[in-house]
This record gives structure tokens, sequence and C-alpha cells, in this order.
């Protein structure tokens, strides 16, 4: 008589109840750190204030107000810029399924928990060339890592792939 595997987690022994298969923090690539920025941001404050002092001497002192409409425009975009970076996603499978954590820039929180031992990842490309990661089960369907480029999303498949075959099967 052989044991058929539990499937409901109060049932697992306690090793395989801790057991996570997967563990992932997804964050969005920005390629300047806030440091970074802001001497980006002094640098270019710098080369506006001599653009207004040229005008201001030539005397085209309407210039100095355009000038300084761009650098606050240019500060507005790199503030948001940086504010959509604070948002993020936490993805964890473990023996109680698969659960995804979504965190807003401005703190709002969202979670979803989703049985995953049905679980299918769907990865595709349209013809626009955007490109979906998202997973499926029982009708529920969850994009993921909107946020992310080509190459990270395929890695991002591949890992999930993985963890639900050690999910599924055991590891």
């Amino acid at each position: 008589m052989s044991n058929p595997r539990p499937d409901r987690p109060d049932t697992l022994p306690e090793k395989q109840q801790d057991q996570t298969y997967l563990d992932m923090k997804l964050t969005p690539h920005r390629s300047m750190s806030r440091q970074q920025i802001l001497w980006l941001l002094k640098a270019v404050g710098v080369i506006f204030l001599a653009m207004s002092c040229m005008a201001w001497i030539i005397g085209a002192w309407p210039v100095i107000f355009f000038c300084f409409i761009e650098m606050m425009l240019v500060c507005l975009a790199f503030i948001w810029n940086f504010r959509t970076a604070e948002q993020y996603e936490h993805i964890i499978i473990n023996q109680s399924g698969f659960h995804l954590t979504r965190y807003a820039s401005k703190g709002a929180k969202w979670q979803y928990d989703l049985e995953a031992f049905w679980m299918r990842v769907c990865f595709s490309v349209a013809p626009n060339q955007s490109v979906k990661l998202a997973v499926s089960t029982h009708g529920k369907t969850l994009i993921i890592g909107d946020f992310l480029n080509f190459e990270a999303k395929q890695k991002l498949a591949n890992s999930l792939e993985n963890a639900l075959l050690r999910y599924r099967y055991g590891a």
C-alpha cells in the first residue's frame, strides 16, 4: 500500500510545510541612483543658469522664464521616474501555493494568493512587440513584472516554471 502525496499543507511533515520553492522580489531597472540624479540636475541647473545670464546680458530677458520652465519640467520628469522606481512585486511559491504581493510607489499594497499545482506560466509576444508574462490557474490570470524588460521576463518565466515543477513533483 503506497502513501499518496498529501495535498493539504496541514497534513505535510513540519520540514515540508516551510519549504519555499521561489522567493523573488521584482523591481524596475533604473540606470541612475538618487545621488547620480541629483548631480545631473545640478549640472543641468548650472547650464540653464549660464544660458539665462547670457540671455540677460544680450537683452533677451524673456528667455529666462522659458529656461526656468524647462528646468522645472526636467526636475518633475526625474521625480516621476524615481517615484515609479519605488514600486515592486514580491513572488513566493511555497507549500501553501503561489503568493504575489504588489507594492505601489505611493504605499498601496495588493495581495494575490492562487493555487499553484495547476498553474500555467504564459509568456507571449504581441504583434506590437509588447511582451506579457502571466500566470493562470482556475480561470484567474495575473500579469507579472509588467515593468521588466524582455530578457528579465524570460528569466522570470524560466524561474517560475522550475519552481512550479519542484512544487508539483517535490524537490
